[in-house]
Parts: C-alpha cells; sequence; structure tokens
C-alpha cells in the first residue's frame, strides 16, 4: 500500500538537499510520517463502526449497541454480543413476531421459553387474537415457589418479588422490558409463567406453575 512516505521519497528524489541526512528525517521522517499517522488514524476512525473489521476496537460496543438498539445482556461476553450486532438487520426483521421474542429471551438466559398465542391455548377468558403467554418449561429456570402467606410477617412493597425466590425483580423487569420490545404492538404478553415442576408444557402442562404479570 502507498504510503506518504514512499511518495515523498519519490517527488523529492532529485531534490538533493532532501536526500540529506537531515533532510530526509525532516521530510520522510517527520512531514511524511506524521502524515500516514493521521491518515491510519482517519481509517482506523472510519473501520470504528463496522463490526467486522479486523481493527474494530471493542470498547466501541457500547455504541454500536446504542446505534442498532440492541443491549447487551448480562451474560454477554465481548464476543457474543459482537456476534448479535453483526446479526442486527436478520435480528429486526424478525421484530414484531413470537420468534423475536425467544430469541431475545434466548440470548437473555432463557433459550427454552416459548410465546404461546391465546388462540393455540384454549384457557378462560376466551381467547383474544392479540394475547399471548411466554412459558419457562420446568428446569429451564431458577423460579421456586416460597410459603409465604399474607399476615406472616413478611414485607410487603420492597421492590422484592413476593411468594418466589430464585429470581430478582430486576431480572423479571428485563424480561418484560425485553418482551414488550420485540413483541408485535398490537399484542398484549398477559403472563409469564414458570412452570415448576409437573408433565407436559404450555397447554398440556400438568402440575405447578407460577404466574407473574407482564402487562
Amino acid at each position: 500500500m502507498a504510503t506518504f512516505r514512499s511518495y515523498t521519497a519519490k517527488l523529492l528524489a532529485g531534490v538533493q538537499w532532501a536526500r540529506s541526512f537531515y533532510g530526509e528525517r525532516f521530510t520522510e521522517g517527520f512531514i511524511a510520517l506524521f502524515a500516514d499517522t493521521l491518515a491510519e488514524a482517519s481509517n482506523q476512525a472510519v473501520k470504528a463502526r463496522f463490526e467486522g473489521a479486523s481493527t474494530y476496537p471493542l470498547d466501541a460496543l457500547p455504541q454500536s449497541g446504542a446505534n442498532k438498539e440492541l443491549e447487551r445482556y448480562d451474560g454477554d461476553t465481548d464476543a457474543t454480543y459482537k456476534q448479535r450486532l453483526l446479526a442486527a438487520f436478520s435480528i429486526w426483521q424478525q421484530a414484531g413476531t413470537p420468534q423475536a421474542v425467544e430469541a431475545a429471551l434466548d440470548a437473555f438466559g432463557y433459550p427454552a421459553a416459548v410465546v404461546w398465542e391465546d388462540a393455540e391455548w384454549v384457557r378462560p377468558p376466551q381467547p383474544w387474537w392479540s394475547q399471548f403467554v411466554v412459558v419457562f418449561p420446568v428446569g429451564t429456570h431458577p423460579v421456586i415457589p416460597t410459603t409465604q402467606v399474607y399476615g406472616d410477617g413478611s414485607v410487603y412493597g420492597d421492590g422484592q418479588l413476593y411468594g418466589i425466590s430464585g429470581i430478582t425483580a430486576t431480572e423479571v423487569d428485563g424480561i418484560r422490558r425485553l418482551v414488550r420490545k420485540w413483541k408485535r404492538s398490537a399484542s398484549i404478553c398477559r403472563w409469564l409463567i414458570f412452570e415448576v415442576s409437573g408433565t407436559g408444557t404450555g397447554p398440556t402442562f400438568i402440575g405447578t406453575s407460577f404466574a407473574i404479570g407482564a402487562v
């Protein structure tokens, strides 16, 4: 690749003072080298927005994520987050579909979560096309029901989840936020259903589950 140093050397090849000891150091070693450094910095700056470039700086990940509206999750490494940013176009193509919700929850740490439309699950009240639930099958989540009952001295309204353990209110809010972001705008997620013990899943599940409102 041509550089300012090689160009300068060729341009001033016939200039005697430029070929002297100090002349070379001034023209090639200072002026041309400074120009090459500036050109390389400009080149790196242009490439900094392209995650696929070999010179992509990892400290640019937050800016790339904000630009593509893809947040970084707690379980993300630089490599996994960068890979998701590279796939931003195909990810946003799915936006507004159950598959987009499931993919977002997968990246968030719940790869087995399944979206069930009300039309696919006959349950009271009468199914509504605009409603859906997200089901987390047995063994794919950390939720455990507790034995708390009203009046047992437990603290209410302190920002913690009541009746379950293994998951924090912040994590639940993160799930809700992802579902709201990637669902169809006209749809309503009625429940996040954590199946705790039993057989089957979704409409065929028989056992103990815990539902958290997601609206």
